[in-house]
């Protein structure tokens, strides 16, 4: 009789995977009721946007399965491939209209969500096999690799770099590093930052290496003044200025509007006011149709997952898992709550979606990676135990057994 084939067992976290399939439903069903306008302006409907949305999760979570089974010493090797490739995307992206986005294939991409997954996967390597004795070592190793993708990812995207900056930040404190070094760096970081934001001011904007630096700076200009010299503004500064403030205005509203309870699923109205209440504003648009219970349900989502990540990294018995889970559910939650943030008037506009919900193909895909690197991280450790404690049995029934063939040898000779 043939054996029976053998089945594939998902193992890992299964909150984590309810987690993941819990979001993508909930993207979907705000994505149908919030993309109105923006069917409305591309001449189709919201059915087909929320398709497409659809197709994006079926990616993400083919490719989660496919990060899922790849071993773990696989994703220490490709820690640098992966680093090596976003720095040449970023270059890439450079050279394009926005800074932003890179068309392969017919695709749109953002290399900056490749950059920030790469760097913890870097860091997490690094630290593992490196020693960090000498300050020297530490600027080759990780000043310099990750001083460059900051570079590169704060041309297309400010927002982006100040969340590879804080994860970083955050892995670099959790390790052993000397604190000497971190200052050193926390020091830098600030000087080229202040004497970037200063020139920009300095200069009145006109001396800018990005579009998207100058937008930044921008809005949080006027975020921290109340007044600004209109006067001086080109007319499309001030048609900008005005569709922000706007924006803002309408998101704050439709938070207000929300209540406890929300309007209910499909009557949000300012999903018509809010150009990107499918993106950029979508917080806003969960709170106006289900209200504060609605809002605390997404951040209670979003702490269960990052505990999860902690509760994986706690059974690692290696940096680089550690690093690498910590990391990467630290990076889901800190853009959840940085978009959050921005929905209710507490930070400037960032430009960052909310993991896992906002409509968009490239995030998707890429954090449902990230999502199957931890699983991956997970499915090691239950491995290793289930492994242990089979060689633990085995050692048990030897011991057993010659204590058996002892006492028979004993008996014989009585």
């Amino acid at each position: 009789m043939p054996p029976s084939p053998k089945k594939i067992q998902l193992r890992g976290d299964r909150i984590l995977w309810l987690l993941v399939i819990v979001f993508a439903m909930i993207s979907l069903l705000i994505l149908y009721s919030s993309t109105i306008a923006l069917a409305l302006r591309n001449e189709t409907t919201p059915f087909e946007i929320t398709m497409k949305q659809f197709v994006s999760f079926a990616v993400g979570f083919a490719l989660m399965i496919v990060c899922y089974f790849i071993p773990l010493r696989w994703w220490r090797k490709m820690a640098y491939m992966l680093l090596i490739i976003s720095a040449i995307l970023l270059f890439l992206a450079f050279f394009t209209r926005d800074h932003r986005h890179l068309a392969i294939g017919g695709l749109s991409i953002q290399p900056s969500e490749l950059a920030k997954i790469s760097i913890v996967l870097y860091l997490g390597r690094i630290i593992e096999i490196s020693k960090m004795e000498t300050f020297k070592e530490y600027a080759l190793k990780i000043l310099l690799p990750v001083g460059t993708i900051c570079c590169l990812t704060f041309l297309g995207s400010v927002s982006a770099t100040i969340i590879i900056l804080t994860v970083s930040f955050f892995i670099l404190c959790c390790s052993k590093i000397k604190w000497k070094y971190i200052l050193i760096t926390i020091t830098m970081v600030l000087l080229m930052g202040g004497a970037t934001f200063g020139t920009f001011i300095l200069t009145k904007g006109k001396v800018s290496l990005s579009p998207r630096i100058e937008t930044f700076m921008n809005r949080v200009e006027r975020f921290f003044t109340d007044e600004e010299d209109e006067a001086n503004m080109t007319e499309e500064e001030r048609r900008e200025k005005e569709a922000k403030d706007e924006q803002a205005m309408h998101a704050i509203q439709a938070i207000q509007i929300g209540g406890i309870s929300g309007v209910g699923p499909g009557n949000g109205l300012k999903k018509y006011k809010l150009p990107n209440a499918y993106d950029d504003y979508v917080f806003a648009s969960i709170v106006e149709e289900y209200g504060l219970i609605g809002s605390i349900v997404i951040m209670l989502l979003y702490i269960t997952f990052f505990y999860r990540c902690l509760i994986i990294a706690q059974a690692c018995r290696k940096i680089f898992p550690i690093v690498t889970v910590l990391g990467l559910g630290l990076l889901i939650v800190l853009q959840a709550f940085l978009h959050i943030y921005v929905n209710t008037g507490i930070f400037p506009v960032t430009g960052q979606t909310l993991p896992l919900i906002s409509n968009g193909g490239t995030s998707i895909v890429i954090l449902s990676c990230a999502v199957g690197v931890i699983l991956s991280i997970n499915r090691t450790i239950e491995l290793t135990v289930e492994k242990e404690k089979i060689i633990a049995l085995q050692v048990e029934e030897q011991r057993l057994q010659e204590e058996e063939r002892i006492r028979k040898e004993v008996k014989t000779l009585n």
